[in-house]
C-alpha cells in the first residue's frame, strides 16, 4: 500500500508554527509515504516548515520550490529517496514538483501541483494539467506501449487544482475533454471510493480570514461557498492495477485550540489522503 496526502497549507503566516504542529499531530499516526504541499512559506520567513515536517513525520527526502514573484511555494516530502524531475518547457505559474522514486521495486512518481488561481485562469489551469499529463505519458510509456503489469509505474498527481469536479480541467483529467488537441485519463481517488466532500470554503475562521484579506473583501466572507478543489489522482486506467485507489478521506477537518484562545483548522483547506493498492505490499 502507498499512502499519499496532499494539503494546501495556506500562505498566511498567522500562527503558522501552531498550525504545523497540529498537522504533525494529525498525520503522524497515518505514516504517509508522500506528503504533497502547496502554499508553503519559505524558510526565510523565520520558520522552516519543510524541515520541521520532515523531521517530525519521518519523511527525510524533500524538495521545495518557490517562484520569485510568489509568496509561497510547493513541496514534496517522502519516506523514500527520490529524484526531482525538471518542470516541463513552457510552464506558466507556480512550478510543480515532480518526484520520481522507487517503492518496493516499482517506479512511483508523485507530483505536487498548485493550479493557477483566478476566474480568468481556466486556460492556464488546463494548459498546466496538459503539460503534466504529457510528463506522465512520457514516464508511463518509457518501457513501451504494452507495459508489463509488474513494471507499470504508479504516477500520482496531488494538490489544490483550483477547479471543481464539473469544470473543464477536471473533465480533461477524466478523459472527457481535450486540451490543445490532446487527451488524458486520471483516476480521482476521492470519486473512486466515494469521498467527495468539500475541501475549502464556508464559515471556518481561516477561510473567513483569507477572504477578508483580499482586495475587495466581501461584506460577509462567511458566505464563501463550499468547494471541492483538492485531489489525489492516479494516471491512466488504474482499475485493478498497481496504484488503484482503495481508500481516501479528508483530513485536517477539525479545529484545535490556539494560544490566543481561538479555534483554528490547520488551513483554509482540508487535506486529502489516499491509499493506493500495490501488489508488492
Amino acid at each position: 500500500m502507498i499512502r499519499v496526502a496532499t494539503l494546501n497549507l495556506l500562505q498566511n503566516p498567522l500562527l503558522i508554527q501552531e498550525r504545523v504542529s497540529a498537522l504533525v499531530a494529525e498525520l503522524l499516526p497515518a505514516k504517509v509515504d508522500f506528503l504533497l504541499l502547496q502554499e508553503v512559506l519559505p524558510p526565510e520567513n523565520g520558520f522552516d516548515i519543510v524541515s520541521h515536517l520532515a523531521g517530525a513525520l519521518g519523511l527525510p527526502h524533500t524538495a521545495y520550490d518557490k517562484c520569485d514573484d510568489r509568496i509561497s511555494g510547493t513541496a514534496v516530502l517522502s519516506r523514500h529517496p527520490f529524484q526531482a524531475l525538471p518542470v516541463p518547457d513552457g510552464w506558466v505559474g507556480t512550478r510543480p514538483i515532480i518526484a520520481q522514486s522507487e517503492v518496493d521495486g516499482r517506479r512511483v512518481v508523485a507530483i505536487s501541483h498548485h493550479g493557477e488561481w483566478g476566474s480568468r485562469a481556466v486556460e492556464t489551469r488546463m494548459s498546466q494539467l496538459a503539460l503534466l499529463s504529457d510528463v506522465a505519458h512520457d514516464l508511463f510509456t518509457r518501457d513501451g506501449a504494452n507495459l508489463d503489469r509488474r513494471t507499470r509505474p504508479i504516477i500520482i498527481l496531488g494538490g489544490d487544482l483550483n477547479a471543481e469536479p464539473g469544470s473543464g480541467p477536471l473533465r480533461f483529467l477524466r478523459g472527457e475533454d481535450a486540451c490543445h488537441g490532446k487527451s488524458a485519463l486520471w483516476v480521482d481517488a476521492g470519486e473512486h471510493v466515494g469521498e467527495t466532500g468539500h475541501t475549502t470554503g464556508g464559515p471556518m475562521e481561516l477561510c473567513v480570514a483569507t477572504a477578508t484579506g483580499k482586495a475587495g473583501a466581501p461584506y460577509r466572507p462567511e458566505r464563501t461557498p463550499l468547494r471541492r478543489i483538492d485531489y489525489v489522482l492516479v494516471y491512466e486506467w488504474a482499475y485493478g492495477q498497481a496504484g488503484e485507489p482503495v481508500a481516501a478521506r479528508r483530513f485536517a477537518t477539525d479545529t484545535f485550540p490556539t494560544s490566543d484562545g481561538r479555534a483554528f483548522t490547520v488551513s483554509d483547506h482540508y487535506g486529502v489522503v489516499a491509499d493506493l493498492w500495490s501488489p508488492e505490499g
